[in-house]
């Protein structure tokens, strides 16, 4: 047992450490190339209204990239479904820097019912070499 755990503690010890994110703002940093696309995947609820859109009024530099909705995709794993709702899917944006710098992209979490609007707000900082 203790061969264990200090197994695990080893392993554990030698796994990088996962990507921070800006405790700023919030920002997911990513990094891309003019003319290599990035896919930028956001899990959702659409079966029970929610939606995600690109907000270009708390964007900036959107003239460095062009961003296009993909589509929304559902795991195939029958054991995360609800007998309410089917399992969360996730919606797939593409995003093709066009010159080099850095967009800082947000995307709204948001519901299409309801008498109180939700809305969450998810930044993604994208940082673009040439």
């Amino acid at each position: 047992m203790r061969l264990m755990l200090l197994a695990a503690l080893a392993l554990a010890l030698a796994l990088p450490a996962p990507r921070a994110l800006a405790a700023s703002d919030g920002a997911d940093a990513q990094a891309a190339r003019v003319g290599q696309p990035l896919i930028l995947k956001f899990p959702g609820n659409r079966e029970a209204g929610y939606r995600w859109r690109l907000n270009e009024e708390k964007s900036s530099g959107l003239d460095l990239v062009e961003v296009d909705q993909v589509a929304w995709t559902i795991p195939n794993d029958n054991e995360s479904r609800s007998i309410f709702f089917s399992s969360p899917s996730v919606l797939s944006f593409r995003v093709v820097p066009k010159a080099a710098g850095e967009a800082d992209l947000a995307f709204d979490y948001f519901r299409t019912w309801g008498n109180k609007p939700y809305v969450r707000t998810q930044k993604v900082r994208v940082t673009i070499s040439p």
